[in-house]
């Protein structure tokens, strides 16, 4: 249409500077014609323009924003719900695995919550996996007990027992059982699984032997002493919750289940409770027995010891 009237303009002009040859071309442009077809021209280009900006912010709905919800820690059908109110869409990108957080749960997000974003704009979701991933056994036979369990429980698993063989190699892992199945390296078991570690000691498993006394001792020096005599560290308990590591390490055992010298099977599990007061060493541990174990039980202070190791 521009190019009409310019064409239009240029055709009047050439009209009127053939009929006045005495006309100047600056005459022309300040002519009541001219003038007139320009206005057109510029009124035209102009509402054109307006059209055009209008319906560009229509289309892209600007100005309309949302603001991102928080969705991490959320189920994903949740996620989902909250999203949709909100018109806007989402795509799993990836899946993860946490034993501690259920199935499904978002755990990354972007864009980041509170962002401002438009809407039918889509939200890439990591949630936890539905399932747990296989892991393959990796060869620990022939390594100490602390480095096989310290590799096995790295890539996920949990060493829960440990079964004491007869052997010339003491404190060497022998095989890793899955309940009562041998499994061999290369194995792909799930990640989270507990397990057993079959270990050389001095006495073959079922052996009865006096139990040994753990009391003064630090967890570290009693999970040692209990290995040495081929017996499990089955929990260990703090009077009061540790703050760190490092001060778990102060704490010593001042009471154990079986009592010293009591007959207990190699292979079987002892219990210990931990504290910093050193006085208690003092009171014979068969005076522990008579304490109320209901009441230990109920006790908010207690605190499971391997939570730092």
């Amino acid at each position: 249409m521009v190019l009409f009237f310019t064409f239009e303009l240029s055709y009047t002009s050439n009209l009127i500077m053939d009929k006045s040859n005495s006309g100047s071309f600056l005459g022309f442009v300040f002519s009541k014609l001219f003038l007139k077809q320009l206005a057109i021209a510029v009124a035209i280009v102009f509402s054109l323009s307006l059209i055009a900006f209008f319906s560009l912010r229509f289309y892209t709905k600007h100005g309309e924003f949302v603001e991102v919800p928080n969705l991490k820690n959320q189920p994903l059908e949740q996620s989902i719900e909250q999203l949709e109110a909100i018109d806007l869409t989402y795509e799993i990108i990836d899946s993860v695995y946490f034993a501690d957080k259920p199935s499904g749960t978002v755990i990354e997000q972007t864009p980041a919550p509170q962002e401002k974003i438009k809407k039918q704009r889509k939200i890439y979701l990591i949630i936890n996996s539905y399932s747990k991933p296989l892991v393959v056994i990796p060869d620990v036979r022939d390594l100490s007990y602390r480095n096989a369990k310290a590799t096995l429980e790295s890539m996920g698993f949990m060493v829960v027992k440990i079964e004491y063989v007869r052997s010339e190699f003491k404190d060497l892992v022998k095989d890793v059982k899955k309940g009562r199945q041998i499994l061999s390296p290369g194995d792909r078991i799930s990640q989270g699984s507990r397990l057993t570690l079959v270990v050389g000691g001095n006495q073959a498993q079922g052996t009865e032997i006096p139990c040994p006394s753990f009391r003064g001792l630090s967890y570290e020096s009693a999970l040692r002493k209990a290995n040495l005599d081929s017996l499990n560290i089955r929990s260990a308990e703090f009077d009061m919750p540790a703050k760190n590591k490092a001060d778990s390490a102060l704490f010593v055992v001042y009471k154990q289940s079986p009592l010293t010298k009591s007959p207990i099977s190699t292979g079987s599990s002892v219990k210990i409770w931990l504290t910093k007061n050193k006085e208690l060493l003092a009171t014979p541990e068969e005076e522990f027995l008579q304490l109320n174990q209901d009441s230990i039980k109920k006790s908010q202070n207690k605190k499971d010891i391997e939570t730092f190791f």
